[in-house]
């Protein structure tokens, strides 16, 4: 698909056929749903060209494109490796809201449901972490500027998107109990509301003193992270 297919391009049919869902999905009853998706379609040539009519900005813009034949290594089975041809575009899908307009009320609603949702998403992440059923990928300022260079090259909803997922965890994360941070001020004041009188300024000011330290520490090791000097 090199240089047929260009960044933010929908496909929409191929071979005249419309392509209207993408892979498998499960329905809240639990029913399992399968697309007539692209990949099957792809692997139906055989190889052979197919023409994939794409939209490209405002204009429907036929390509043809000739998959290639590769393999794939599957290892789910633990004492069981083995390959499995299939045909490849070259390509991978990205997700792009489409935009409706929902009037100025279901907006504001919206505007303040977001964050708590997305707040319940990212907590369940956090907490798969320590489960151990995710792997932690953390990134620093390099990290952030990339994904936002990828999320802006696919359109302003896709960048705003990420920002605001990027403020809802960067407003959890100034609220965690560490020193430094508003929620380790919310610690000093919890105390002083339940003891009824203030913390030592001086210890206050050495255990924040201490957190600056730490997330300096930690800013940098993953910064570090960000341009490969380990991993």
């Amino acid at each position: 698909a090199q240089g047929k297919l260009q960044i933010g391009d929908r496909i929409i049919a191929t071979d005249g056929v419309p392509i209207l869902a993408v892979g498998e999905w499960y329905a809240p009853d639990g029913t399992h749903y399968v697309a007539d998706s692209l990949t099957r379609r792809v692997n139906e040539k055989k190889g052979g060209p197919l023409t994939l009519t794409v939209v490209r900005g405002d204009k429907h813009v036929d390509v043809t494109v000739t998959p290639k034949m590769t393999y794939l290594i599957r290892d789910e089975v633990p004492w069981s490796t083995w390959t499995t041809p299939t045909y490849l575009l070259g390509i991978a899908p990205t997700v792009r809201p489409d935009v409706l307009d929902v009037g100025l009320g279901t907006a504001v609603v919206s505007a303040f449901e977001y964050p708590v949702i997305q707040t319940k998403v990212i907590a369940g992440g956090i907490a798969d972490i320590f489960r151990g059923k995710e792997e932690a990928d953390p990134g620093g300022p390099k990290r952030i500027f990339d994904e936002f260079a990828k999320a802006w090259a696919l359109g302003p909803m896709t960048g705003i998107q990420l920002l605001m997922v990027l403020s809802v965890y960067l407003g959890m994360f100034n609220l965690l109990p560490l020193p430094a941070l508003d929620g380790g001020r919310l610690v000093f004041l919890t105390y002083e509301l339940v003891t009824r009188r203030r913390a030592n300024p001086k210890i206050e000011a050495m255990v924040h003193m201490a957190g600056i330290m730490i997330l300096g520490v930690v800013m940098i090791l993953v910064t570090l992270r960000d341009f490969h000097v380990f991993s």
